[in-house]
């Protein structure tokens, strides 16, 4: 329990993460052929089959699960590596939607 700041920081890290699962339910997309989708069913589809599960697993609170286990020093390096290839798949995500917006 030493990480216990550490700890406050990755959950709150993890809540926006699960804002922006709840956000990305609701936003329109560009479908194919450069119209804007904006209807529910689709977009829940379209972002099931997309990012969603990289998104879920980026707000998983891995940390949590590990906080009181013994070892947890080994098992938090693993979280930590987990977070970080999560959090780099959602920053892959955030720059091709960026991309994609800044062409269109």
């Amino acid at each position: 329990m030493d990480n216990v700041p550490v700890l406050v920081v990755d959950s709150m890290v993890d809540v926006v993460f699960f804002v922006d699962i709840l956000l990305n339910f609701h936003m329109t997309f560009v479908g194919s052929a450069g119209e804007v989708v904006s209807e529910p069913r689709i977009i829940r589809m379209n972002y099931l089959k997309g990012w969603f599960v990289i998104d879920l697993l980026s707000c998983l609170p891995y940390d949590v699960f590990t906080a009181f286990h013994d070892n947890s020093e080994v098992r938090y390096e693993r979280v930590v590596d987990m977070k970080y290839v999560t959090c780099g798949c959602w920053k892959i995500q955030v720059n091709t939607v960026l991309e994609i917006r800044l062409k269109g």
